[in-house]
């Protein structure tokens, strides 16, 4: 079962092992990037690329679905995806 941890446990888990981070590069025809404006802190109001850690019992590909859902509001159907 993938589960978020408490945001305490969350900030002490950065000083016992390495974390997996997942971001989002999502191109369109033309060659742009696919930007968001950051709605909280660190950073609150900068543009970033969609991110997110991946969670405990989650692979790579179930991250990149779960991000684009929450983050963007796409389901990415498949896992032909680079």
């Amino acid at each position: 079962m993938v589960q978020k941890l408490p945001y305490d446990l969350f900030l002490k888990s950065f000083e016992l092992a390495p974390r997996v981070a997942v971001d989002l590069w999502i191109k369109n025809e033309n060659g742009g990037v696919l930007y968001t404006k950051r709605d909280v802190e660190p950073y609150k109001g900068f543009w970033h690329l969609p991110g997110s850690f991946l969670l405990k019992g989650e692979t790579v590909v179930e991250c990149v679905k779960r991000l684009a859902q929450e983050e963007l509001g796409l389901e990415i159907n498949g896992n032909n995806f680079r």
